[in-house]
């Protein structure tokens, strides 16, 4: 590495501890280039031949796979959030060919949405399987934020694991497995119901989400999986 990129990367650290928020434009730069790092770093993988490097690039990338899946749980979170089905069609046209005014307020439509809600739009935004857009919303109400029908927000299903899940270290998808299986044994709620927290407890009196807890914080992936 050269010395000129060690300088780079050691003001952009510095410079990101040190401020408090990013700008949305800040934000868009820093989201846009982190693929074209990535693929940097992908494309010069053969020119290593030190095995610690290996390792210590897989770790690398291990943390990189999970901070992904955190951001796009958040992702669709926030889709859910600023009511992004609501985008006019000539202003998804124009922010998909990249020629859209962030600086001006968006332009929603005046008639009936093109998209139903989050799920229908993310999934057209990123051609994705519906199925996986809609278990994408559905995964950031367990982890992040439930909305009530007026569109309050209302904490995450399960908070525990929700904390477990935004921590830097485990594997937020086992976070989100527990989760999911979990919520199949949650009392369901009305439409017109504001969103509640776990409360389905074992024979014992336990909260479910508790005990999953205990589970995951077994050092053994293979424990971890078999419980």
């Amino acid at each position: 590495m050269t010395t000129r990129i060690m300088q780079l990367l050691t003001e952009l650290h510095t410079t990101l501890a040190d401020l408090e928020a990013l700008s949305t434009s800040e934000l868009l730069a820093l989201s846009a280039f982190a693929p074209e790092l990535q693929s940097a770093i992908r494309t010069k993988l053969t020119s290593l031949a030190e095995p610690r490097a290996a390792l210590l690039l897989a770790s690398d990338t291990e943390a990189l796979a999970h901070e992904t899946v955190r951001t796009q749980i958040h992702c669709a979170h926030l889709i859910e959030a600023t009511g992004a089905h609501q985008l006019d069609i000539t202003e998804l046209d124009a922010l998909r060919a990249n020629a859209c005014d962030l600086a001006a307020p968006p332009v929603l439509t005046a008639s009936r949405p093109s998209f139903k809600g989050a799920p229908e739009v993310l999934a057209a935004w990123l051609n994705l399987d519906f199925f996986e857009a809609r278990r994408r919303v559905n995964d950031s109400h367990l982890m992040i934020c439930q909305f009530d029908a007026q569109g309050n927000r209302c904490p995450a299903q399960f908070t525990a694991l929700a904390q477990r899940f935004n921590t830097v270290g485990p594997d937020p998808r086992e976070s989100l497995s527990a989760a999911r299986r979990l919520e199949k044994f949650e009392p369901t709620t009305g439409e017109f119901d504001s969103p509640v927290t776990a409360s389905a407890q074992n024979a014992a009196g336990q909260l479910l989400e508790d005990a999953a807890l205990e589970v995951l914080t077994e050092p053994e992936p293979k424990t971890r999986t078999k419980n």
